[in-house]
């Protein structure tokens, strides 16, 4: 039996392709394995925002085409948007790959090039169940739309995928509903902006449409990420409201507070309109939590448009806040612009930044002492330990709740945790049955 190996790099939307190339290879009948060295056909899902993600996504691929040396038979196919974007350089520079493939890389054609490579041309789709095969998760990722039409002036993105194209309501309910039949009890809805589903599809079907079909579908969370301030309003905050599975949790990514910086950014929106947009969400939904990113060092912002957005994200206390420094893309508006910030000044205001933030995570935590919190157990630590999330906590990006239970928990499970203590990011908590006062 033929195995395969998936190295996913980069953000929650490469998750999503992922799990569609694995859906794809375990039709034909193949076996996905944990560790490469045991695989037939190694695959590298790449990431290209920035020139960290770049320089990682090509050290990975090194790193595995050594695999070679051992086991010269080994397929090692890389895909995603450093392909896209790069692909005559990595193929002349890398020889050692068996195949590359740009994104849409599931789509017929390419799945099509990909399965030729591999020999599994002949197999039928029928080989297997999916949903028998495939490994359980608590948590799934569903991508609803691809590309982007934002054309800020730092990003590659729309270059590497195109402008923004909605995927029909249907399928994503229907893969939703299979997502929940595999065991899927947390749903992770992404795109590069999710509010702008629906705006390309000729029934113009609308996010709040869309959620209120998905959350009828008995999940638990139901959790939305990269949701873009322009594009949050009063009807999706009332579909929050009244589907109590879609967690009061938004991922809006901010970049910048200040004016001047959000215009030369090509964003949209300016302080004011991000204050007066976090106040009323906090109006509508008093429990929300919120998470955002930010660009440090962007060209022209000095030391006062920093001072400034530490205060902006102290004063609307955004619980999870990301930053990178700003990195200088070739190709981009951004990468052309007058003022750009020396690098050492850029990494010493994300090491004030983080520094700041962690009080904030920690004050934020606090509040949740004693309380009873709802949790999704994710792994077996040590007997009497696990770790899990609640509601405020997104996968892999924010912090933990460590639970104590002297009972066997199932991982996946959800359970009642009352809260004794915090660090930084994490809560520290003992099972509800078992809490002794």
């Amino acid at each position: 039996m033929k195995t395969f190996y998936f190295e996913t790099l980069g953000c929650d939307k490469n998750t999503a392709d992922t799990r569609a190339y694995t859906e794809k290879l375990v039709s034909k009948g193949l076996i996905e394995v944990e560790n490469p060295n045991e695989a037939n056909f190694v695959f590298i899902n790449t990431c290209s925002f920035i020139v960290p993600a770049k320089e990682e996504s090509i050290g990975t691929i090194l790193d595995l085409t050594t695999i070679k040396k051992q086991n010269p038979e080994v397929k090692i196919i890389a895909v995603g948007c450093l392909i896209e974007q790069h692909m005559e350089a990595i193929e002349s520079s890398i020889p050692e790959l068996d195949g590359l493939i740009g994104v849409y890389g599931f789509d017929d054609n390419n799945i099509h090039k990909l399965f030729s490579l591999m020999g599994l041309e002949d197999i039928t789709d029928e080989k297997v169940d999916i949903q028998e095969a495939l490994p359980g998760s608590a948590t799934g990722y569903l991508k609803i739309a691809d590309g982007c039409d934002n054309h800020c002036t730092y990003c590659t993105i729309p270059s590497i995928k195109g402008p923004y194209k909605s995927r029909e309501a249907e399928s994503i309910v229907s893969e939703a509903q299979n997502l929940y039949n595999n065991g899927v009890r947390e749903l992770v809805i992404v795109a590069q902006d999710i509010t702008d589903y629906g705006k390309d599809l000729e029934n113009k079907m609308s996010l709040p449409a869309l959620l209120t079909k998905i959350a009828e579908i008995p999940y638990i969370w139901i959790r939305l990420l990269y949701v873009y301030p322009s594009g949050i309003t009063a009807e999706l905050l009332d579909v929050i409201k009244e589907n109590k599975n879609i967690v009061p949790y938004l991922d809006i990514p901010m970049q910048h507070s200040e004016n001047h910086i959000l215009k030369t950014m090509g964003r949209i929106e300016d302080r004011d309109s991000l204050n007066k947009l976090l106040s009323f969400i906090r109006y509508e939904i008093p429990e929300i939590v919120f998470r955002s990113t930010f660009i440090l060092g962007f060209p022209g912002e000095t030391e006062e448009d920093f001072e400034g957005l530490c205060d902006f994200v102290l004063n609307n206390k955004i619980q999870w806040a990301g930053a990178f420094t700003y990195s200088q893309e070739y190709g981009t508006p951004a990468s052309k612009m007058e003022n750009q910030v020396p690098k050492e000044t850029k990494e010493e205001r994300l090491d004030i930044f983080m520094g700041k933030q962690k009080d904030i995570s920690e004050a934020l935590n606090t509040t949740y002492l004693h309380k009873e919190i709802l949790c999704l157990i994710e792994e077996k630590v040590e007997d009497g330990l696990y770790l899990g999330r609640t509601y405020f906590q997104a996968p892999d990006i924010d912090g933990l709740v460590y639970i104590k239970s002297t009972a066997d928990q199932e991982v996946g499970s959800f359970v009642e945790v009352v809260i004794e203590s915090v660090d930084i990011y994490d809560l520290i908590g003992v099972v509800k049955s078992e809490f002794c006062k």
